[in-house]
């Protein structure tokens, strides 16, 4: 898949997301000069979000920079408890991101987390081919799209990752501490680009669809 030339938007829940889901990959487009902006589209409601809210966006905003990827963080936008009765306002934000860009990375549909769907719905809204052409990537977010009842989560898209692209990744996700949990920490996500690259037949690599 070639991205010269394209920009690519990464569309997400919450801070983190970006990094656990293709952070590798963003990096590996950013270092060959690619631009690419991660669109934070609602608040998180968790009680340690909300108490440290501030903290948590300049996570966000300094995991993009280790990245190199410009972060987005929509000036009104709502909590993500409303983001359901408040769809249609959120598919509007999102659509005005989109409309300026060529590839969308963003939330599974399939996806365990309800806010992690609800994304994914937007985006697929605002990319339908009878109204636009875009190129639309899934990544997985390990504790969320490998704990359903069924593993919906079939990769049929490889991206190799070198050493660098890895350290990039795991340094970003060091800046998310307080969220911290078994798949998402540096160690397991680790592991995990380890198992993706052996399926490749690779060191490293994430893996999307």
């Amino acid at each position: 898949m070639n991205f010269k030339n394209k920009t690519v938007l990464c569309v997400i829940s919450h801070p983190d997301d970006e990094t656990i889901g293709c952070g590798g990959f963003i990096h590996r487009l950013s270092e060959n000069g690619i631009k690419v902006n991660v669109l934070l589209s609602l608040k998180s409601n968790g009680p340690r979000s909300l108490k440290n809210w501030d903290a948590y966006l300049n996570s966000f905003k300094k995991a993009c920079k280790i990245l190199g990827a410009n972060p987005i963080i929509y000036e009104n936008m709502f909590s993500e408890d409303l983001a359901e009765q408040n769809f249609w306002k959120l598919n509007s934000i999102v659509d005005e991101y989109i409309k300026e860009s060529d590839v969308i990375l963003t939330h599974c549909p399939l996806d365990v987390h309800q806010t992690h769907r609800i994304v994914s719905r937007s985006v697929e809204i605002s990319t339908r081919p009878i109204r636009t052409h875009k190129t639309v990537i899934f990544f997985e977010v390990p504790s969320s799209t490998d704990q359903g009842y069924i593993n919906n989560f079939q990769p049929n898209f490889y991206v190799t990752l070198e050493e660098n692209n890895v350290k990039s990744k795991l340094n970003a996700m060091k800046c998310y501490k307080n969220e911290f949990d078994y798949g998402r920490c540096p160690e397991d996500l680790l592991l995990i680009l380890k198992v993706r690259g052996r399926q490749i037949g690779k060191k490293y690599a994430e893996c999307f669809k």
